[in-house]
């Protein structure tokens, strides 16, 4: 019942949360022009071919626009340029403000008036971070845009896990002979709830800490001999802070973004109740249970690893890992392995020794924040 809410919980944050995002706009507030710096002495249109942009802009219903765009393309980019500059404050809407930008930005890269185009450019990726490029937009405006690239900057994320559990034993305790020597059996069950805060310095490189929560339940069961056995079971949940750098894959305009993450992560465990059973046939079980955890490393550390597939939806990315831990204390603290005599005298049995190993498959939502416009090199061109 306890998983069942807690799925639920769960579901129900990260459908918000896509709502959330998917209500966002994809662009920042209109910003008017950068004044530009066209001196006297900037080439003229009689140095340029003149560029024909094959696109619907004839139909253009803003009588403005629709002069930027004439004097463009007849060539009278420096006509085009005075007459942007004139509209830097108009009230356009988004397509509008789009229209106006690509076709300043094209008239200043034809005037080799490169720093203010690339200025123009930044501003036009701050406003449109996810824009593509089509055969309708200028060719100066395509060449140029393709210098700038934006990346996230601040992210957060949601994500659900269910771990694959597995003991690595260090010892064995045997009071009497039911083991017979056999290797202990472990049956485990675990589920997480993640929340992430992600900080990218680079485009592929990011660093997060991402506080968890997890609920983890074990068995051990033994068959003594053919009148009785034996049962013992923990419950316990976990806070853990993994903090890990994470490096992306990234190809141009892909969807699809694998990466590799390394870290390590403090654990804690907030709460334990274990059961101790002991059965035979006939008679009624003799239960034990207790709740707290001061046999256990309260706090233990692990070293993870992982992989992440991710699949970028504009403001909104949808992502899969796997990670593998391994703690680098045991789970029982051989020093308090007898805090219950009760199980050890009456029921003949002492906890094991082991670590924990894990491998956790998440499925998650990441909400990216603020975005940063980056320029492969300076000003759109490379100076020697």
């Amino acid at each position: 019942m306890k998983r069942f809410f807690f799925s639920i919980l769960t579901i129900t944050v990260m459908v918000w949360t896509a709502l959330v995002a998917s209500a966002q706009t994809d662009t920042l507030p209109y910003i008017p022009l950068y004044e530009n710096a066209a001196s006297k002495n900037a080439p003229t249109a009689d140095n340029h071919s003149v560029v024909h942009v094959a696109s619907n802009n004839d139909f253009i219903a803003n009588e403005d626009l629709r002069t930027l765009y004439n004097l463009y393309a007849a060539g009278k980019y420096r006509e085009a340029i005075a007459h942007s500059r004139k509209m830097s404050t108009a009230d356009f809407d988004k397509l509008e403000h789009q229209f106006h930008l690509k076709y300043a930005i094209a008239a200043y890269k034809e005037m080799e008036l490169n720093e203010e185009a690339d200025s123009l450019a930044k501003l036009f990726y701050q406003k449109n971070p996810f824009y593509e490029t089509t055969l309708f937009d200028p060719v100066s405006f395509r060449e140029l845009l393709d210098n700038y690239y934006t990346m996230p900057k601040f992210s957060v994320w949601l994500a659900l896990s269910n771990n694959i559990v597995m003991a690595k034993v260090d010892t064995v305790f045997v009071i009497s002979n039911d083991t017979m020597q056999r290797k202990p059996d472990y049956k485990f069950n675990s589920f997480g709830f993640q929340v992430g805060f992600e900080y990218h310095p680079l485009k592929w490189l990011s660093v997060s800490v991402s506080p968890t929560l997890t609920h983890t339940s074990y068995t051990r069961s033994i068959r003594r001999h053919e009148m009785s056995s034996y049962k013992f079971s923990d419950e316990y949940t976990t806070i853990a802070f993994p903090m890990r750098i994470e490096a992306g894959l990234y190809r141009r305009r892909a969807a699809f973004v694998p990466s590799v993450f390394a870290g390590f992560q403090p654990k804690i465990i907030v709460k334990s109740d274990i059961t101790s059973t002991h059965s035979l046939i006939g008679s009624v079980d003799d239960r034990i249970e207790k709740s707290n955890a001061d046999d256990k490393n309260k706090v233990n550390y692990s070293v993870l690893g992982g992989v992440r597939l991710s699949y970028n939806i504009h403001r909104l990315t949808l992502f899969g890992e796997v990670c593998m831990s391994m703690d680098t204390k045991t789970f029982y603290d051989t020093k308090k392995q007898y805090l219950h005599p009760d199980i050890v005298y009456k029921h003949l049995y002492i906890p094991d020794v082991f670590y924990i190993r894990e491998m956790s498959l998440s499925l998650g939502v990441k909400l990216n924040l603020k975005y940063k416009t980056v320029a492969k090199f300076h000003y759109g061109y490379n100076t020697k």
